[in-house]
């Protein structure tokens, strides 16, 4: 069976390009994984042996165990094929669009904390005209160190995370004046990753205490 399953998967790398390949794999090992996790519980709770005994504990954990691979399969997946960036110069008075997203920015300030200078933005994040959540990446110079920062800032949900950074870019030729940039990334799948750790340390756990448990 192995050597078949290597030679389709060689043929139709063939036939797919990497990403194809990439989402054909990924979404396999997820559904796999899920579909056999399903049926081990099925067949744990019939036999009402779920809890019931360590070797049933072991058995959940390795449950767990799968369903942390599949989710974070799923997560990576989601990551590598479905990652949007876009970045563009940020212009007073004038709305950015990045795909789905609007920009609106509603701040603009420079102020000094103690040991450096900070420039922040406030904008307002919009979908499809729907208000999502105000985000303010900031810029901070230090100039005992002559090193300049930036600081991104994040807002998540159990989909996606957006991340939100503003930068200097070249000026245009004749202008002396510095402009700012700014790049959102919009990363699907990145909190199923945290979700698999967690399962897969509940996992451990499970092991680890059926030891004290008769």
């Amino acid at each position: 069976l192995a050597p078949s399953l290597l030679v389709a998967v060689l043929l139709v790398g063939t036939l797919v390009d990497h990403e194809q390949m990439l989402a054909l794999g990924g979404t396999a090992l997820c559904l796999w994984l899920l579909w056999g996790s399903a049926v081990a519980v099925r067949r744990a709770a019939r036999a009402r042996a779920l809890l019931g005994s360590r070797a049933a504990r072991r058995q959940l954990a390795g449950i767990l165990a799968h369903v942390a691979v599949a989710i974070f399969a799923a997560g990576v997946t989601s990551t590598t094929l479905f990652k949007q960036t876009y970045d563009a110069p940020l212009e007073e008075g004038r709305d950015l669009q990045f795909g789905a997203y609007t920009l609106h920015l509603k701040q603009a300030t420079r102020t000094q904390e103690h040991n450096y200078t900070v420039r922040r933005a406030t904008f307002e994040i919009r979908k499809n005209g729907v208000s999502v959540t105000e985000l303010s990446p900031e810029l901070r110079y230090y100039p005992v160190r002559d090193m300049q920062t930036t600081e991104a800032a994040l807002y998540s949900t159990p989909m996606r995370d957006i991340y939100l950074a503003i930068g200097d870019i070249p000026t245009p030729k004749g202008s002396n004046a510095p402009r700012l940039g700014v790049r959102m990334y919009v990363m699907p799948g990145q909190q199923w990753l945290w979700f698999a750790f967690i399962l897969a340390a509940a996992s451990g756990m499970v092991v680890a205490l059926s030891a004290f448990f008769t």
